[in-house]
């Protein structure tokens, strides 16, 4: 789900998505005592999940700053 955040209005999706699930995994592996892996996996999704709201953001700003200046 992370890297779906890198993909322009789907990524919206994504990030929800990864922000909502990340915790509840890590969570789950967690206190599964070794039988689930995956820690490694959760934490770069949600670090990516991140990285596409920055994106994001900064993709509404260029996108207004444009169509103020003109």
């Amino acid at each position: 789900m992370g890297i779906l955040a890198l993909v322009p209005v789907i990524g919206v999706v994504g990030v929800v998505a990864a922000l909502i699930m990340g915790p509840k995994a890590r969570s789950r592996i967690r206190r599964s005592g070794g039988e689930l892996e995956g820690e490694n996996l959760v934490r770069i999704g949600t670090i990516l999940a991140w990285v596409g709201i920055v994106l994001s953001i900064l993709a509404v700003a260029w996108g207004a700053a444009s169509f103020i200046i003109g």
